[in-house]
């Protein structure tokens, strides 16, 4: 069986067509809302619950696309998850949430709809201020004001340039790190805890209240 759908919209669908199949132990619903797609559609993530016979105190969470992209991959994992299941259902309760970006899923896009790079963005400390001190003397390189008309060497030049007076781990650590200061810059943790995080603290207590493990 094939299960890399297509697009955002075809892998929403299938995910709920294959969960309602599988009959009433399991449940679906809907969760946070999040942008929309080029079509104009709502974009939401999916949420199925498998709630095992006799109960369980044990509980399996599984999440798939925080980075947008990435739910390609999650969502034919969960896919193919459903489809063993089917022959022999789960012991404990699942929870599996279906593209935790769904915005980032259907654009094609690593973040939100606001530029947050949704895991620099779950911060457990709520500090959302500040970057590595190379940061904003990158800024200017790694986030021009506008698209190059054509491909520049200038621009592999000015990268070996950077990492020649700053060091590579230096230069992929101020990058890769997270920041918090240019909401149009790469890997921005946005200026507060997300709507996907604010859903998630009190969904993830309902989950899992009674469980164990």
């Amino acid at each position: 069986m094939y299960y890399f759908p297509d697009n955002y919209t075809q892998a929403q669908q299938k995910f709920i067509e294959t969960v309602q199949a599988l009959g009433t132990r399991w449940s679906l619903s809907r969760g946070v809302q999040l942008g929309e797609s080029p079509q104009g559609e709502k974009l939401e993530t999916q949420v199925a619950i498998c709630h095992p016979d006799g109960g369980s105190n044990s509980l399996l969470v599984l999440s798939t696309g925080l980075h947008g992209v990435e739910a390609f991959f999650g969502s034919a994992v969960l896919l193919a998850l459903l489809n063993q299941w089917s022959q022999r259902p789960p012991a404990c309760r699942v929870v599996l949430l279906h593209s935790l970006n769904p915005f980032g899923y259907a654009n094609l896009r690593r973040t939100d709809d606001r530029n947050v790079d949704l895991n620099r963005s779950f911060r457990l400390d709520k500090h959302y201020a500040g970057s590595h001190e190379l940061y904003s003397r990158l800024n200017g390189f790694l986030n021009p004001p506008s698209a190059p008309k054509k491909f520049e060497w200038d621009f592999l030049l000015r990268a070996a340039n950077h990492i020649r007076r700053h060091g590579f781990g230096n230069v992929q650590q101020a990058i890769a790190s997270g920041q918090y200061d240019f909401p149009k810059g790469l890997f921005y943790g946005g200026n507060g805890p997300s709507p996907l995080q604010k859903w998630l603290e009190q969904a993830l207590l309902e989950w899992g209240n009674g469980s164990e493990k």
